[in-house]
């Protein structure tokens, strides 16, 4: 059977495409193809002529993820080849192959050879796992986390801005903006005002009792605020009301979203983890998309950025703590749900208290427990299973009741390997020319070998 492999680079408003053969000839390289239907219909006309009609044909084609540019053509495809395998392919991952040629020019075209030819070369030999039907939810998801970072952007300018009108606020607003606060400098937006207003006024803002009015007024009679101007008084009103208004819009759009993943079935299993909720769950189901993608749990560690960054080399060994090369996303949707564990989660909590206890700060310790919990959530979602705190203890039950204890089982093997003639043994050696720490390390191993010989002697 004959493979024809063709690379998409795509672009706003087009596709340049490549096409070659299995021993890598090129037998199209011609071709723009504009993201319409005029272009569509030429694509495949293309795609046509190469093939013939030989039915005996293989058809590969790949395309790069490029910000949602990619997906016209995706539906296309999918629609008018059926019988080719389509792959979505990581840009990351393509632009390092293409550089192993030493080419200096970087052109649309030689980007869709280079795709072409990371197909041939079966780079990527698994279909990638999409999901077309949640590409809406996606889209919403983005939608909703590009308000809240509209919201966060007014509400640290209004932060900047009360310091100048409302020092007094302050005190309240050292996480984030209290509702009661925003109303308060919507209706009274500079000190003077507030002061103005008396304590029977103020005390009838929602959360606000009679002795707080009191020394609200109090405090603004005798504020130290820079700007009482009429622009300042309008320029705070108009971000309290805004922010107000965007973080109830915010709300209703994380209920629509959480109601309609309700009922699938990552979701339904992640939430049943102390810690993570509705949104969170989400969230999370949406940023990771499908989790058989993932080869294994330190696959979507790596995905989430919380990979444990070391470098080695020679007897050099230098942690610099986490990658932070994933979806700082799906960080930014952990962090709150891991403080929210560390409270209510057995497994989450002993396991930061006893981090905590070998002298690691808190947020060692935190992220310690976000990299955990992204382990336990992919397993969840593979096996279907909800979350079970005694997991641990009753396989480590079975384990005993199985085989012998894993501590005496490593212990056993350790001194049998101790006790082989000295041609089996794989004891380090000191006749190497080794560095002053590499044979420090090996005189430690093998005093550890000597002290499990004596202990079961």
């Amino acid at each position: 059977m004959k493979t024809v492999y063709i690379g998409l680079d795509a672009s706003k408003g087009y596709v340049d495409v490549a096409a070659i053969n299995e021993s890598g000839s090129v037998l199209s390289q011609k071709g723009r193809f504009d993201d319409t239907y005029e272009g569509h219909i030429a694509f495949s006309a293309i795609v046509k002529a190469i093939t013939g009609d030989d039915a005996s044909k293989r058809l590969v084609i790949g395309i790069e993820s490029t910000g949602g540019l990619e997906r016209n053509w995706l539906k296309f495809i999918k629609e008018a080849f059926p019988q080719a395998k389509r792959y979505l392919l990581n840009p990351l991952a393509v632009k390092k192959f293409g550089e192993r040629g030493l080419h200096r020019n970087v052109t649309d075209r030689i980007s869709a050879l280079n795709i072409a030819q990371y197909l041939r070369l079966g780079l990527r030999p698994d279909e990638a796992c999409r999901e077309p039907e949640m590409e809406g939810a996606l889209s919403y998801y983005r939608h909703i986390r590009n308000e809240i970072v509209r919201v966060a952007a007014m509400q640290n300018e209004l932060h900047s801005l009360m310091m100048r009108v409302h020092p007094e606020l302050g005190q309240y607003c050292r996480s984030g903006f209290p509702d009661w606060v925003l109303s308060l400098m919507r209706k009274y937006p500079t000190a003077e005002s507030l002061a103005r207003a008396g304590a029977e006024k103020v005390s009838k803002i929602s959360h606000v009792t009679f002795e707080r009015a009191q020394s609200l007024v109090a405090a603004a009679g005798v504020s130290v605020a820079s700007q009482q101007d009429s622009f300042s008084a309008i320029t705070v009103k108009d971000l309290s009301e805004k922010i107000i208004r965007s973080l109830n819009e915010v709300e209703k759009m994380k209920k629509t979203l959480t109601g309609h993943l309700k009922d699938d079935p990552t979701v339904k299993v992640w939430m049943t983890f102390p810690g993570v909720g509705a949104w969170t769950a989400a969230a999370l189901r949406l940023e990771f998309g499908a989790i058989e993608r993932f080869y294994s749990s330190e696959a979507a560690v790596a995905y989430s950025g919380l990979d444990p960054r070391v470098c080695q080399s020679g007897d050099g060994l230098k942690s610099r703590g986490i990658s932070r090369r994933g979806r700082r996303q799906i960080r930014g949707i952990l962090y709150p749900a891991i403080l929210s564990s560390i409270r209510c989660n057995k497994v989450i909590r002993e396991f930061y208290a006893g981090l905590r206890a070998k002298g690691k700060s808190h947020l060692e310790a935190a992220v310690a427990c976000m990299r955990k919990a992204v382990s336990i959530l992919y397993a969840m979602a593979l096996t279907g299973k909800p979350f079970d705190e005694n997991y641990q203890a009753n396989l480590n039950v079975k384990m005993e009741e199985n085989a012998i204890a894993p501590n005496e089982k490593r212990l056993e093997t350790a001194v049998e390997q101790s006790r082989k003639p000295s041609s089996e043994k794989s004891l380090p050696s000191l006749n190497a020319p080794i560095s002053r720490r590499e044979a420090k390390r090996r005189i430690e191993r093998i005093a550890k070998i000597e002290c499990m010989q004596s202990a079961l002697a």
